[in-house]
C-alpha cells in the first residue's frame, strides 16, 4: 500500500531522468541540453523529497526515535 505508491513515484521520476539523459545524448543544441539538465535537477529534488517523506512516514508508523 504505502510502498507501492512510493515505488511508483520513484519509478516515474527515474524514468523521467532517463528520458532527459537520452535527450542530452541526442541533442547538439545547448538550450535543449540546458533544459534537460534543469529537468534532471528538478526530478532529483522530487526524488530526494519523496525518499525523506517515505522515511518520515515509516518512522511515524513504527514510532522510531531519532538519535
Amino acid at each position: 500500500m504505502l510502498s507501492r505508491g512510493f515505488c511508483g513515484k520513484v519509478q516515474d521520476e527515474i524514468e523521467m531522468i532517463l528520458v532527459c539523459l537520452d535527450n542530452i545524448y541526442d541533442s547538439k543544441n545547448k538550450e535543449e541540453i540546458g533544459e534537460a539538465v534543469g529537468k534532471i535537477q528538478d526530478e532529483l529534488d522530487l526524488l530526494n523529497n519523496d525518499v525523506w517523506d517515505f522515511l518520515s512516514t515509516l518512522r511515524t508508523m513504527f514510532d522510531f526515535e531519532e538519535n
